[in-house]
């Protein structure tokens, strides 16, 4: 994304177009992780106010969601796309939604996959999860905890 905001205008808007095709695509073959929709459930039933930071574009994130099953657990006003915010790993968007939620950085965690997720939590001032499914190395230094399922994250959350 970085570099086809810095492209001439005529390349950067065939690359933007380029870039939402291959989202829709994508979008459109998601597949749930196993025991997010358990995850996000328990988190529900705790009071959690549960956010979405994408750098994908905000027109996808209906879909995916859709096809993951786990769209009633997320209001609008809560999904942080592209186009809200500078991308991360620059805090804008955690602070965006911490601001629509009038919560303190103390109270709320960041879950990603990828160091760019924990940096952006990390910079502003949230709990890190660091969500390494395929077991690859971390990055210690931006993770409070490390999980390889949701099922695990789930049972680290209901032991307390």
């Amino acid at each position: 994304m970085e570099y086809i905001a810095r492209q001439p205008e005529p390349r950067r808007v065939t690359l933007d177009r380029e870039l939402s095709v291959i989202e829709f695509q994508l979008a459109a073959q998601a597949q749930a992780s196993q025991h997010v929709s358990a995850l996000l459930g328990y988190l529900a039933e705790q009071g959690a106010l549960l956010g979405i930071l994408t750098r994908n574009m905000r027109g996808c994130v209906p879909l995916i969601l859709e096809r993951l099953a786990i769209a009633h657990y997320f209001d609008p006003d809560t999904i942080v796309a592209r186009e809200d915010c500078r991308p991360k790993p620059d805090p804008d968007g955690v602070n965006t939604l911490l601001r629509r939620w009038q919560a303190d950085p103390a109270d709320a965690v960041m879950v990603g996959d990828f160091h760019y997720d924990l940096e952006c939590g990390r910079r502003a001032g949230v709990a890190t999860v660091h969500y390494n499914a395929l077991g690859r190395n971390g990055w210690p230094a931006l993770t409070d905890i490390e999980v390889s399922s949701f099922a695990r994250l789930l049972a680290v959350l209901q032991a307390g």
